[in-house]
C-alpha cells in the first residue's frame, strides 16, 4: 500500500511540475514608471502628461511627474525617457493578417519600392536570373496606381523571362493576380477550364488563349492550394507569422482585425490565439515546447472575421470576453474591387487611360453584385442561426 501511494504521489508531483513548466510564459514587464515624456492621451479633459505608470501590461494611470512619484518603490522600474513623446497604440480595424503571411515570404514588386514600370520588370527579370530551375517565383505589390506608368505583365512576356520557373503576381489590391503558361500548366488550368463564376475567372485574348490574368479569389484557389503544399510551408508559414506580428508591432500597432481570414480548417486558429492571447493555452505550450509553434511574446492584440464560406469555423454562443484574442463576425463580398471593375457603382466608371486600358475596365461599365438579395438574406440568416450571432 506504502508504495502504491509513494508511486502515486510521484506521478502527481511529475505531473504537477510538468504542468508548471508547460505553462511558463515569457517574461513579462516590472511595473513602470515613465516619466519625463510628452504623453498625447486623446482625452479632452486630460490631452496631455509628462508621467504614465503600468502594471501587468495595463495603463494604472498617467498624470505629471509629481504626481506619479507615489508609485515610486523598490519593485518599480524607472525609465526617463528625457522628453520623448509617447503616443497612442494605432488600431488596424482592417488588415489580412493571414494574407500578410504569405506576402512576407514574396518577392516586393511594389511601387513602394519601384517608381517606374522599367524598374519593376527589371527587378523581376533579376530575380529569374538568379532563381533554381524549377523554382517557384512569387511576387506581390503589383500596383498601376502607384506606378504610373506600370504595364501588367502578359502571359507571353512571362513565358518568354520565365520558361522553365513557374511565376505567381499578386496585385497591390489583391483581387488580381497574374501567372505564366507553366504555373498554369502545374494548376491544371488551360483555356477549357471552366471560370468559377462570372466575377471571378481567367483571362483570355480575342482568340480564347488564356492571357495571364486570375481574377478574384475563387479563381486563384487552386494556385493557392499548389503553394501551401509545395512552396509555403507550414514550417515557413509559422515561422512568418510571428515575424508579421513584429512588424505590425514596430509600426506601433497595439491592435490589429483581420478582416475576412482565408482557411480552411481550425489549425492557423490554434497558431493565431496562441501569438496573441493574454495567456497560453496548454496544448499551445506544449506545441511550443517541442517546436511546432513559435515562441511567445508581447503581441498586438488580434480580433478576427471569418470568411463566410467559413462560418462553420465561427465559436457558437460565444458571450465570454477577450480583450486579446477573438473571433468577432463574418464577413461577405457583396461586390469587388475598383481596381479590376467588380466594384458595384451607381455610375459608370470614369473613362481614362488608367481604367480602360490598364485596368481593362470596360466603357459604360458599373460592376455587379457578387449575390442578390435575397440569397444575401438567406445566407445571413442560415450564418445567424449557426452561430447564434
Amino acid at each position: 500500500m506504502k508504495k502504491i501511494l509513494k508511486a502515486s504521489l510521484i506521478i502527481i508531483i511529475f505531473i504537477l511540475i510538468s504542468y508548471i513548466y508547460l505553462k511558463q510564459d515569457f517574461e513579462k514587464n516590472p511595473p513602470t514608471l515613465y516619466k519625463n515624456s510628452h504623453i498625447i492621451t486623446l482625452n479632452e479633459n486630460q490631452p496631455f502628461a509628462e508621467a504614465m505608470y503600468i502594471e501587468n501590461g495595463k495603463i494604472i494611470e498617467i498624470g505629471t511627474n509629481q504626481e506619479l512619484e507615489k508609485f515610486i518603490s523598490k519593485d518599480v522600474k524607472v525609465v526617463d525617457l528625457k522628453g520623448a513623446t509617447i503616443v497612442p497604440g494605432f488600431i488596424d480595424p482592417h488588415t489580412h493578417f493571414s494574407i500578410s503571411m504569405f506576402l512576407s515570404e514574396m518577392h516586393d514588386l511594389s511601387g513602394f519600392k519601384h517608381t517606374s514600370n522599367k524598374e519593376v520588370w527589371s527587378s523581376f527579370e533579376k530575380i529569374i536570373k538568379n532563381a533554381d530551375k524549377g523554382e517557384w517565383i512569387i511576387c506581390k505589390g503589383i500596383d498601376p496606381i502607384l506606378v504610373n506608368d506600370l504595364i501588367p505583365p502578359s502571359i507571353k512576356y512571362l513565358d518568354s523571362i520565365a520558361p522553365n520557373n513557374p511565376v505567381l503576381f499578386f496585385s497591390q489590391s489583391l483581387h488580381n493576380y497574374w501567372a505564366n503558361s507553366k504555373a498554369f500548366d502545374i494548376v491544371k488550368i488551360d483555356k477549357n477550364t471552366q471560370n468559377p463564376s462570372n466575377q471571378s475567372f481567367y483571362g483570355k485574348d480575342n482568340k480564347g488563349e488564356l492571357n495571364g490574368l486570375i481574377v478574384e479569389q475563387l479563381a486563384i484557389k487552386p494556385f493557392f492550394d499548389i503553394l501551401k503544399s509545395e512552396v509555403l510551408t507550414q514550417k515557413k508559414l509559422i515561422n512568418a507569422a510571428s515575424k508579421v506580428m513584429s512588424e505590425y508591432a514596430k509600426n506601433g500597432n497595439t491592435t490589429i482585425v483581420s478582416a475576412g481570414i482565408t482557411i480552411q480548417d481550425k489549425k492557423p486558429l490554434m497558431l493565431f490565439n496562441h501569438l496573441s492571447n493574454k495567456d497560453p493555452k496548454l496544448l499551445g505550450s506544449i506545441l511550443e515546447k517541442f517546436g511546432y509553434l513559435p515562441k511567445r511574446k508581447q503581441n498586438p492584440r488580434h480580433f478576427m472575421y471569418m470568411r463566410h464560406d467559413m462560418a462553420h469555423l465561427m465559436p457558437k454562443n460565444n458571450n465570454s470576453r477577450n480583450d486579446f484574442y477573438d473571433i468577432i463576425g463574418i464577413k461577405h463580398w457583396y461586390d469587388g474591387s475598383p481596381y479590376i471593375g467588380t466594384m458595384y457603382l451607381n455610375e459608370a466608371y470614369i473613362d481614362s487611360d488608367l481604367s480602360n486600358h490598364k485596368l481593362h475596365i470596360p466603357n459604360e461599365h458599373k460592376g455587379k453584385a457578387l449575390i442578390n438579395k435575397d440569397e444575401l438574406k438567406k445566407l445571413l440568416s442560415t450564418i445567424i442561426k449557426k452561430t447564434g450571432k
